[in-house]
């Protein structure tokens, strides 16, 4: 559920995790940045890193991602 968009029914019980607090969610994300970053160039160099843009409907996503892996 999401509190904001997606609220549960008004009868269910929500239950948090301990480390569900935006400042621990931001400091996961930067962690997965610095560690997976320096992935970036050893795929690239081998010619194995696609970049596809993911702005816009799901349909003209999935279209980039196919051409992308050339399917």
């Amino acid at each position: 559920y999401h509190l904001k968009y997606n609220p549960p029914p008004p009868d269910a019980e929500l239950q948090h995790r301990a480390d569900d607090q935006e400042e621990k969610v931001v400091q996961r994300l930067n962690d997965y940045e610095a560690i997976t970053s320096a992935l970036l160039p050893y795929y690239e160099q081998r010619g194995l890193l696609k970049q596809v843009d993911g702005v816009g409907e799901l349909d003209e996503i999935t279209a980039r991602i196919t051409e992308a892996l050339g399917n």
